[in-house]
């Protein structure tokens, strides 16, 4: 996909996958609600993702429907793989798994706080209501199964954006910034609106040496939730990756 210069606020593929476990002794999906949210926890392990993913979904539908929900009720999904081989299988069974619905979420590769034995580790949240794509008009339709945001009533989840630009980390972080921007735009949002950040860096001194100037981006820095999290590996190569999580203003 072409690359645009960080002022043009470019789309930068989305990565979002789902949660599974081994068929053999599996891990059961655990659920809790959250202020009407249903939040799903699931793992997988063993070698055999497909399988697991198969498996998993068996158990978070039934979980699902212990709240009245359905794959199509999934708003948001993140995970963590150990391997970035595991992703084209994650992905191809979570696009079968869920059909059109298409979440907002992200992948990133990270061994640490793994379960023992375990080769993924997944979080979902799935809601009430309908479920809005969201796609900036400057973004071609998105060629896999995730969406670059979501509007979920008023809250706006937007999807890890991660950029392959090789010229360097301060290029990869304007052009997620930009689009992430462009995102909550089309669903009625900015930054003004974010409640929380989540930076993914493989290197986080990187991030930490410019803390000032991702400070001066953001309009409420000090009130928002701010996570950076360090990581082995991102989707596209990349070496620094955003998500965030905005309000929608009321009468927009």
């Amino acid at each position: 996909m072409k690359q645009k210069q960080p002022n043009q606020a470019g789309p930068l593929k989305a990565s979002a996958i789902s949660p599974a476990v081994l068929p053999k002794n599996p891990v059961p999906a655990k659920t809790s609600s959250m202020a009407g949210t249903c939040v799903i926890h699931a793992s997988v392990k063993g070698q055999n993702i497909s399988e697991g993913m198969k498996a998993a979904f068996s158990e978070i539908s039934k979980e699902l429907a212990k709240h009245g929900l359905g794959f199509h009720n999934i708003g948001f999904v993140q995970a963590q793989l150990r391997s970035m081989d595991d992703l084209a299988a994650f992905n191809a069974s979570f696009a079968g798994a869920l059909g059109g619905n298409k979440p907002a979420g992200y992948c990133v590769i990270k061994e640490e706080g793994m379960p023992p034995g375990a080769s993924a580790k997944i979080f979902m949240l799935a809601s009430e209501g309908k479920k809005e794509p969201i796609t900036p008009e400057s973004f071609p339709a998105p060629d896999g199964p995730f969406s670059y945001g979501i509007l979920s009533g008023r809250k706006i989840y937007v999807s890890g954006q991660f950029s392959p630009e090789k010229s360097g980390f301060d290029m990869q972080a304007a052009l997620a910034v930009e689009n992430v921007k462009a995102v909550l735009k089309a669903g009625g949002a900015s930054l003004q609106d974010v409640a929380e950040a989540t930076f993914f860096c493989t290197d986080v001194v990187k991030f930490l040496e410019r803390y000032d100037h991702f400070e001066s981006i953001f309009p409420n820095w000090h009130v928002q939730i701010n996570n950076v999290v360090q990581v082995s590996g991102l989707p596209l190569g990349a070496d620094f990756g955003m998500s965030c999580v905005a309000e929608k203003p009321k009468g927009k």
